[in-house]
């Protein structure tokens, strides 16, 4: 196991750089954080999604998904 689910759920963003860095020196390796990281942003989605409160407020629900999608594009920016 890579460790990095637990980095995605904790937003460890130098974890997950220093992890990228070291994996991406051999490209075959590289899966390994899309198969964590895939099922990361299925899970928060489908939980933001999900959720009864959300779907009773449009305006949380539209601010708590895209407020995840800004932090998904930043860890993205940031890291890989």
């Amino acid at each position: 196991d890579t460790g990095c689910k637990m980095m995605f759920e904790q937003k460890n963003i130098e974890q997950l750089a220093t992890m990228y860095s070291v994996f991406s020196r051999e490209n075959h390796t590289l899966v390994h954080i899309v198969n964590k990281m895939q099922p990361y942003i299925e899970q928060v989605g489908t939980t933001i999604v999900t959720n009864k409160d959300n779907l009773e407020n449009p305006l949380e629900f539209t601010n708590k998904l895209l407020n995840f999608k800004l932090e998904i594009d930043n860890m993205i920016d940031v890291c890989f």
